[in-house]
């Protein structure tokens, strides 16, 4: 690597060229991740962090600098806005190179934690500044600072550049990296990487240092990010959490469960992927199953850490395999078809309560990973012994088993409630349970669960009332690209405060859902604007979230897919008793809106000015910056027209949106009722969004069969689908 000051930056161009448009917000975009990127890598290597700490420490440099380490003062062009302490010089970290003339370079400033990202390429010139901090390897804020040249340009040399950035970071030098290419992420053995592995050290440090409580919830989103673009991070997670649990259990269970918290998230965001068709995240999983097996015939790798590493799966909703469920039965037995002893299946349930401290929400979660590595048989027998164990605890936990992700489990549940019910023996809590959970299950799972209410009200059970809740803030961010929404909220908890989030997805349901509790109001509140900074939110009504998880947990169970446990929990915090598994028919909701239109609207000139302004919104980064499509359909046809963005826009129009058409009318729905439609709650959209009719009239639009070509906003999707692909 060579040090070098960069060529002079040219002014950037008149105020006038400035005008909203995509290709100049992606341009943006992509040169402030690549900013990003740069300086990750760089702080990532120690050496130049400690580097850049001496140079702040040392008196401020003069005009032509002098070396210090890797890198040198250098002069600021002068056409650079900066204070005049600024011009005395800036020092040359690092910088990356194409060839001789093409390169960015990572410039520190004067002042702690300020920097400047040159890129200098053959068509284009840009600056980023940025305010980040080396110690915790975070972005605080960044922006464009200027810019010539072509920004389609910009957009396909930054993304080049990031690849080559993670590719050094990872010490590969075969070209892209896994995440882009497609290819399955190589382990961190193979690649020797150094570097990566050093960040994710880092991160797990910090995940370390938190509160138990809060470490589980507590990835930066700076780091989210880095594991996010990094999936070759699984390697090197798994292989430390198995050094790590191997020596440390004891000594440091903080450390290990950081790396086990680790671990699953990186497993959840390969999902994710592999849930949008990318094959290298197909593959990922199903090497890191395979491994499992042969890892468990290692000597070095002790049965909780093995067994902890088949959790990580079934807690980032991975299914695991059959021969993964078999090699567990072989550890833990020694003979997969031994009958499980009545003793011994009282002795795992004693264990599993003590290690639940009596909290029966955490008992069952215990309970879930245990059912995991159990065969199916043991499992089964299990659920069914719970019902007459001499452990009064688990008589609220058995209802709970009703959210058992395998069917076989939640019968056996609910054949032992009735049962339970029947010998009075159901507690007044459970019942209230059970009535509840008897929506949020398959219709044919339902008989036998209305059986146990009826026994139960024949004895005499009374059922325990609902907690009334009290809510302190409700919001929900935007739905994204994905179809994914966050709704989130703080509420009173006893004494304390919970801050909750439940995470929905359109055609998916209920994906995931978290609760952090024992919190003050300003620990909570903080939590909430921490969000709020994050990505776009705004209050919603108590109407608004009962709909929504009725309607997701209808998609679910449609799917046969079971809610997340904790969210029976979150329920019985805000006191939502009305949580029931009902379709929201987007199409008549959409015309019911529609009856509240303004009479000025209501004409077709007015919807017609509708659907051509929503155009604008895709220079609303905070609202539609995710509003892409990414899949292999679309990476197909970004490749297939890679010179012509023009046409791959119009083929992504053609073949990927018009098929969608009705998943796009739907999310712009919900985005109308998320904006207050209907409701006194409208008036508090931000300024400049779009108002609750302007999303209403865009999907009438499409349930119409509009063209595509005439909806402004699909078209607008569509460029952002090529430009992200890149």
């Amino acid at each position: 690597m060579t040090a070098s000051s960069p060529p002079p930056v040219p002014p950037p161009p008149p105020a006038s060229d400035w005008i909203v448009d995509p290709v100049r917000d992606f341009a943006c975009y992509r040169l402030i991740d690549l900013a990003v990127a740069a300086l990750d890598a760089t702080f990532a290597d120690q050496r130049l962090g400690q580097d850049y700490r001496r140079w702040l420490n040392d008196a401020k440099p003069k005009p032509g600098g002098r070396r210090t380490g890797a890198g040198r003062a250098a002069p600021v062009a002068p056409d650079v806005k900066r204070t005049p302490g600024d011009r005395v010089s800036m020092f040359e970290l690092q910088v990356w190179r194409r060839d001789h003339d093409h390169a960015v370079h990572v410039l520190a400033l004067p002042r702690r934690s300020e920097f400047l990202i040159a890129v200098v390429e053959e068509h284009f010139r840009a600056e980023v500044s940025a305010v980040y901090d080396p110690d915790a390897l975070g972005l605080i804020m960044a922006g464009l600072e200027s810019f010539t040249g072509n920004r389609q340009e910009a957009i396909r040399v930054a993304r080049q550049f990031v690849e080559m950035i993670d590719g050094a970071a990872g010490n590969d030098d075969t070209g892209p990296s896994a995440r882009t290419s497609g290819s399955a992420p190589r382990p961190a053995e193979e690649t020797g990487s150094d570097p990566l592995a050093a960040r994710v050290g880092l991160i797990v440090d910090r995940l370390a240092a938190l509160s138990p409580e809060r470490s589980r919830n507590g990835i930066p989103t700076r780091d989210q990010q880095f594991l996010a673009a990094n999936p070759d991070a699984l390697w090197v997670l798994r292989d430390g959490f198995v050094g790590q649990a191997s020596t440390l259990r004891r000594s440091r269970p903080r450390t290990v469960a950081a790396w086990q918290i680790a671990l699953e998230h990186q497993l959840e965001e390969i999902r994710f992927n592999a849930e949008r068709g990318h094959d290298w995240a197909v593959a990922a999983i199903d090497r890191y199953q395979a491994e499992l097996v042969t890892m468990a015939r290692r000597s070095d790798v002790d049965l909780e850490t093995w067994q902890a590493l088949v959790i990580a799966l079934d807690r980032a909703k991975i299914a695991i395999r059959p021969e993964v469920r078999a090699a567990s039965v072989e550890l833990a037995s020694g003979a997969a078809q031994v009958p499980p002893a009545g003793s011994e299946i009282i002795r795992s349930l004693e264990e599993i309560v003590e290690t639940g401290g009596g909290d029966p929400f955490r008992i069952a979660a215990h309970l879930f990973d245990a059912m995991a590595m159990m065969p199916p048989d043991f499992a089964q027998a299990g659920v069914s012994a719970i019902g007459g164990a001499p452990l009064p605890a688990l008589r609220d936990v058995l209802p709970l088993v009703l959210l058992a992700p395998e069917a076989t489990y939640r019968q056996a549940a609910a054949a032992a409630l009735e049962q339970m019910a029947a010998e009075k023996r159901l507690t007044a809590a459970g019942l209230r349970r059970l009535i509840t959970l008897r929506s949020w299950l398959p219709e044919a799972e339902r008989r036998t669960v209305d059986q146990a209410i009826r026994r139960a009200r024949l004895a005499g059970v009374d059922c325990a009332p609902w907690p009334t809740g009290q809510i302190r803030s409700l919001q929900a961010t935007m739905i994204d690209g994905s179809g994914c929404q966050s709704v989130l909220a703080v509420a009173k908890d006893g004494n304390r405060h919970v801050f909750a989030g439940i995470l929905i997805k359109q055609g998916f349901g209920i994906r995931d859902v978290m609760a952090e509790r024992g919190l003050s109001r300003r620990e909570g509140d903080t939590m909430l604007a921490d969000v709020g900074a994050q990505v776009l939110t705004r209050p919603v009504s108590r109407p608004y979230l009962d709909g929504m998880i009725g309607h997701a947990l209808f998609t679910g169970v449609e799917a046969g897919r079971m809610a997340p446990l904790a969210l029976l929990e979150v329920a019985e915090v805000l006191g939502a008793a009305d949580w029931r598994a009902e379709r929201l028919d987007a199409e008549a909701e959409l015309n019911r809106l529609l009856a509240e239109l303004p009479a000025d609207l209501a004409q077709p000139a007015g919807a017609a000015r509708a659907v051509q302004d929503s155009g604008g919104w895709i220079s609303m980064a905070d609202l539609t910056g995710s509003w892409f499509e990414d899949d292999e359909s679309v990476r197909e046809i970004c490749a297939r027209h890679r010179r012509a963005p023009k046409k791959a826009a119009a083929a992504v129009l053609a073949s990927v949106l018009e098929p969608r058409r009705a998943i796009w009318a739907e999310r712009l729905v919900w985005m109308a009722l998320w904006a207050g439609g209907g409701t006194a709650a409208a008036t508090a959209t931000a300024p400049g969004l779009p108002r609750w009719y302007d999303y209403a009239l865009v999907a009438r639009a499409l349930y119409d069969g509009r063209p595509l070509v005439e909806v402004p906003l699909m078209a607008g999707i569509a460029q952002q689908t090529v430009a992200s692909t890149g």
